[in-house]
């Protein structure tokens, strides 16, 4: 279990570097300069996020629990997580309107993902059921 843990929470740092260093990509292209202070921070936020969701996701290995608590669940830590980092780091303002248009857009991308992770599974059970039908 601990060894699935760190392999989950060293998956999370990847996909955090991933996005950084696209994040990355994008302000070199349009030649913006950070200071190396707001890099590290926002770095580290990326990184701190793609380890809850790399850990968080044995959260859907719980048996006893039904997908929709599974999904509540997950759901309910991610945002909780999300939004004291997000604030800390500089990338939502303490203000109504930031916060309101952040929890949007988080649930918009937190539902795109889970639709498509959710559809990739129906399709992999449909396919092995349609193997051992055959």
């Amino acid at each position: 279990m601990v060894r699935n843990i760190i392999q989950r929470g060293f998956m999370g740092i990847s996909s955090g570097g991933i996005i950084t260093f696209i994040a990355l990509t994008v302000l070199m292209i349009n030649e913006v300069d950070v200071s190396v202070p707001d890099l590290w921070k926002n770095m580290l936020g990326s990184l701190l996020m793609g380890v809850y969701f790399g850990i968080a996701s044995l959260l859907f290995e719980h048996e006893k629990w039904s997908p929709l608590k599974q999904l509540v669940v997950h759901f309910l830590l991610s945002i909780m997580l999300f939004f004291p980092i997000a604030i800390s780091v500089g990338w939502i303002e303490l203000q109504w309107r930031p916060i309101l248009l952040g929890a949007g857009t988080f649930m918009i991308i937190y539902a795109i993902f889970w639709l498509a992770i959710s559809s990739y599974f129906r399709k992999q059970a449909r396919s092995m059921n349609n193997s051992v039908r055959k």
